[in-house]
């Protein structure tokens, strides 16, 4: 089953049909897995150094945000963290921070 682009209260009330909307979004209508596209590093993280190690950041957020960010993500084939920083180096950056 199919849910139709933006129904996000719909998959508020169930996490299985979350799973199943987003499960559903790498197969084609035969029902076989979509093959994954190369994920390419987004241009905005910056180039890291041999001595730089990420650091762990914790963001929560509403449930209605979590699933537009999850959706967002299984559309265009990005993780979560991808988009995220992606965001926030945009931010930090427009704020000259």
């Amino acid at each position: 089953m199919r849910m139709a682009r933006g129904s996000y209260s719909n998959a508020l009330r169930s996490g299985t049909q979350l799973r199943k909307y987003v499960y559903n979004g790498c197969r084609d209508r035969n029902g076989t897995l979509k093959k994954k596209t190369p994920r390419r590093r987004s241009e905005t993280a910056g180039a890291k150094t041999a001595n730089e190690t990420p650091v762990a950041l914790t963001l929560k957020v509403d449930q209605s945000t979590y699933v537009r960010l999850c959706t967002l993500g299984a559309t265009e084939r990005r993780t979560n963290q991808d988009i995220l920083r992606q965001a926030l180096q945009e931010y930090l950056d427009r704020a000259k921070a």
